[in-house]
């Protein structure tokens, strides 16, 4: 073994155990070890995205249906507030005649500057 090489013991950042490093800057004990820990760091990247788009869908399907409950009434900002109604997410938003039309999937709401909401 050459004497310049560094014979301190790391630990491993996946499997924690006690290792002999080849380099200096070694984290993990084996190429198995580096392998499964990226493959658990996607795992969990991915994880949270669907986490993400989960909680997402769930609020734009929520304000859908309390859509449905008002649908072709003219409705007060205050009373979708009053049930819960996200105005943060929407799918989609379009100006059209300088007004502000939102998308909740299939349902379209034409915001007046009278914060009142029409369906469309």
């Amino acid at each position: 073994m050459n004497s310049s090489r560094a014979t301190a013991l790391k630990e491993c950042l996946y499997c924690e155990n006690d290792f002999i490093p080849k380099r200096s800057d070694a984290k993990f004990c084996s190429s198995k070890c580096r392998h499964d820990a990226g493959n658990l760091k996607k795992r969990k990247e991915r994880d949270d995205r669907e986490l993400i788009v989960g909680e997402t869908h769930r609020v734009l399907w929520k304000n859908r249906n309390i859509l449905l409950n008002h649908l072709g009434e003219t409705v007060s900002w205050d009373t979708l507030k009053a049930k819960g109604f996200n105005f943060k997410i929407h799918t989609e938003i379009r100006n059209i005649d300088k007004a502000s039309h939102y998308g909740y999937y299939d349902i379209w709401l034409f915001s007046s500057k009278k914060k009142s909401l029409q369906n469309l």
